[in-house]
């Protein structure tokens, strides 16, 4: 049975493939899914007020197997690159997804080992802000978890 929205493709407005190089991104809202025995989060961006473009979204990756120490250290270094570009102090914030929902941030697209157009580099941000969700200082080691706990 074929599906009824397959047959009304829109070909009003073309996608503009961006060319590499440097581009300002706004971030639109995230979402989560499965990719293969990834977790990921999707962002899609606009450039120049366009989103109706390729290549149109970022995917932060983190592996599904937590023995994978290898690609857990890559996600967690991309990770924070990402948070870095997008004004995020990786280091101090305890930040969700949400909370990069419209921001701007210095990105390099270029093409990658499959000749795909990606993000493949993040720019620092000039400044970087620190985010909490809750009323509490996160404990920076076990000796100051036990401190914390026994201060309640």
């Amino acid at each position: 049975m074929a599906s009824s929205w397959f047959s009304r493709a829109d070909d009003s407005r073309d996608f503009v493939i961006l060319q590499e190089g440097d581009y300002t991104i706004q971030l639109g809202a995230p979402r989560e899914e499965r990719r293969g025995n990834y977790d990921a989060v999707i962002f899609p961006f606009q450039t120049n007020g366009n989103s109706n473009i390729v290549p149109h979204e970022i995917s932060i990756l983190y592996p599904t197997d937590q023995n994978d120490k290898t690609g857990i250290d890559r996600s967690r270094r991309i990770l924070a690159e990402f948070y870095r570009c997008f004004g995020v102090d990786p280091k101090s914030s305890t930040a969700e997804p949400s909370d990069f929902y419209h921001r701007f941030g210095k990105v390099h697209i270029g093409r990658n080992g499959n000749g795909y157009m990606t993000v493949d580099r993040f720019y620092k941000s000039e400044t970087l802000e620190t985010i909490h969700h809750n009323a509490q200082p996160q404990p920076q080691n076990v000796y100051q978890m036990a401190e914390t706990a026994l201060s309640y």
